[in-house]
Formats: C-alpha cells, structure tokens, sequence
C-alpha cells in the first residue's frame, strides 16, 4: 500500500462498474473475487488518508475533532466491509492487509502532527478515545504475527528476502 503519496488515480464510477462486474461475473475465478476485496480495502484507506489530508488546515481543536469522527466513521466502514467477506475470500494476505489498514487509520488518526508543533513549544491537541491504546497495541502485535517466510513469498516477485 502506498497511502503517504497522493492518489494519482480519481475513483470513478467506471471503477465501481468495472468492479461489480469482476465481483458477479460468472465467468469470474476465485482469485477475481480476492482481487476485488483487495481493491475495496485499498479504496477505503485512501479514502480515509484523503479526508484526513483535506482537513490539514483547519484549526488544530476542530481538526481532532474532525479526524476522531473520521477515524469512527472509516473504522465502521472497514467493519462492515470485513462482516461482508465471503468465506471463501479470505486468506492470510487478505488478514494481512486488513490488519495492516487498521494499524494505518489508528496510526494516522492518533500521531496525526498539527501546524504549530514545529513552531510552537506548547503540547499537542490529540482526541484520543479510551479504548485507543489497547486497540492500536492489539492490532500492531497482529500485523506481527504473520510469519516471516509467509510475507517473503507474498513479496518475491518484487524484492529480495534474505
């Protein structure tokens, strides 16, 4: 996942036409139906870090404000898209990926910097909930437990493992 660079590509309705079909298509393998779950969790990352980046410059209690509420919004969003899996679907890169994306909205949501940290020597506003520690904790040892092995096949045909 590339989330720290702009979307290059705009999500249209053409996409979502296209991957309707991918996803109906009798004609369609098992793997175009693990391909298109892939692409559903992409599209909703990128569009939580695209929220998130547009509220840059609002004032930093409002934007804390403004990122807890995406950040519930986007973790309901990846709930929902997680309860409508099918059984069939999921695998360990598909687990991988959605741990991942979790790991990322919590991250992004909760050491999110604001205008004046690098000009001003007063702390941080950050609107953490309560259950956010524990939470961000549980996903992070998740997304390690993935053997090391497994991540370097997924990964082979792009880098070297060693």
């Amino acid at each position: 996942m590339s989330l720290r660079a702009p979307n290059v590509m705009r999500w249209t309705r053409l996409k979502d036409e296209c991957l309707e079909v991918l996803n109906t298509s009798p004609a369609a393998l098992a793997s175009d139906k693990v391909l298109w779950q892939h692409i559903q969790l992409q599209h909703i990352t990128e569009e939580f870090a695209m929220q998130l980046s547009a509220k840059e410059t609002s004032p930093d209690r409002s934007r804390a404000v403004q990122t807890q509420l995406a950040h519930r919004e986007f973790k309901r969003q990846l709930d929902e898209w997680r309860r409508g899996v099918a059984d069939g679907c999921w695998d360990e890169a598909l687990e991988f990926a959605y741990h991942f994306s979790l790991l990322y909205i919590n991250e992004v949501a909760y050491c999110a910097p604001t205008n004046n940290d690098a000009t001003d020597n007063s702390p941080s506003v950050v609107a953490t909930e309560t259950h956010a520690i524990p939470e961000f904790l549980e996903k992070t040892d998740t997304s390690f437990e993935f053997s090391p092995l497994w991540i370097c096949r997924r990964s082979e045909p792009y880098q070297r493992c060693t």
